[in-house]
């Protein structure tokens, strides 16, 4: 008795052991979160995700929380979200193709109403492609797009379409308002200051594994895609020359997102945004990683010919005063947001 005491004891200390670590290292994993998505429902749609539905949705709505919160002590928010570099970002997570094939995944996932009957009926080739073919006719459907509250809107087929195109622009005007009002919520166990390209993979690939997705495909279909794009545009060749490294692969994604929505080549340039962030190339960590992305400093100078072309004693002292104040402004620019 007393040695079957001995075992149980061990059993049970080695047991705690076991749980203690994973619970460890559970609350050590870092990583990013989406907003509003239910992985338990999505399941039911998940052989029908890419990892660009998931990687661009990470990417940019964690280089906006990067943004706000480096300059929402000097900035009103409302003042963020008019950079043009905000408004950019903002636009791919609302009506880049990748965030819509995300939504409107998420919208089925948590609307199959009539076509449960349906699938019942089919093997699995024949529900993905089913399942399919309602994503796609939601992707080009133009139509109305409203929410509504009774179930009964499951089992009629207009009503449900209509329903399924609203709760997909809720959940993308969802990703975008989360980063920009509530940032600190989108990210575990590190700050959204931190997150880098390695974190934006990782937590792509968090979702993936836990949807049940084999994780060798992750990446064979990450570097499939890029690959695909850039032998789309053979001309890009030379920006992107490892396109088997996953971080290439996940920069090449960002290029094409961006390049759908602004015009540019080998390099993004925000010359407009006028503000300094807290880095020596006034760039967030993402952007910087991102490699193609540039933000100017904003203007310091002052035309030396206002001052020659006057004898007004005033008017020349206040300019030299402001030219003082501009100096002083350069030497600690890096505290500064929005400089007028």
């Amino acid at each position: 008795m007393q040695h079957f005491n001995q075992i149980f004891y061990s059993y049970f200390i080695i047991k705690f052991i076991y749980v203690f670590s994973l619970f460890m290292s559970v609350l050590r994993v870092k990583k990013v979160i989406l907003p509003g998505v239910n992985i338990k429902s999505l399941r039911s749609v998940s052989s029908l995700l890419s990892p660009s539905d998931l990687i661009i949705p990470f990417f940019f709505i964690s280089v906006i929380g990067q943004l706000v919160f480096n300059l929402k002590d000097v900035l009103s928010l409302k003042e963020i979200q008019t950079l043009p570099s905000v408004k950019l970002y903002s636009k791919v997570l609302l009506a880049g193709f990748s965030t819509i094939s995300f939504s409107i995944l998420y919208s089925l996932s948590n609307t199959l109403g009539w076509e449960l009957e349906t699938l019942s009926l089919l093997n699995v080739r024949e529900r993905i492609k089913f399942i399919e073919n309602l994503k796609r006719n939601l992707i080009f459907d133009t139509g109305e797009a409203r929410i509504y509250s009774k179930r009964s809107i499951l089992f009629d087929p207009i009503l449900l379409s209509k329903h399924r195109r609203g709760l997909s622009i809720q959940f993308r005007s969802l990703l975008v308002s989360t980063s920009i009002f509530s940032f600190n919520s989108i990210v575990f166990g590190l700050s959204i200051k931190e997150i880098d390209l390695g974190i934006i993979l990782e937590s792509s690939k968090l979702i993936w594994l836990s949807l049940g997705l084999n994780f060798e495909e992750f990446d064979f279909y990450l570097r499939k895609q890029s690959s695909s794009l850039v032998k789309k545009f053979r001309y890009q060749y030379t920006f992107f020359p490892n396109i088997f490294d996953l971080k290439e692969c996940l920069r090449i994604l960002v290029y094409f997102e961006l390049k759908s929505f602004y015009t540019f080549s080998s390099s993004l340039n925000f010359v407009d945004d006028d503000v300094v962030l807290r880095s020596s190339s006034n760039l967030t960590l993402l952007e910087k990683e991102i490699g193609f992305i540039f933000r100017e400093l904003p203007s310091l100078s002052l035309d030396n010919r206002i001052i020659n072309s006057t004898d007004d004693l005033i008017l020349t002292s206040s300019i030299e005063q402001r030219r003082f104040l501009r100096l002083k402004l350069n030497k600690v620019f890096s505290g500064l947001g929005k400089i007028s």
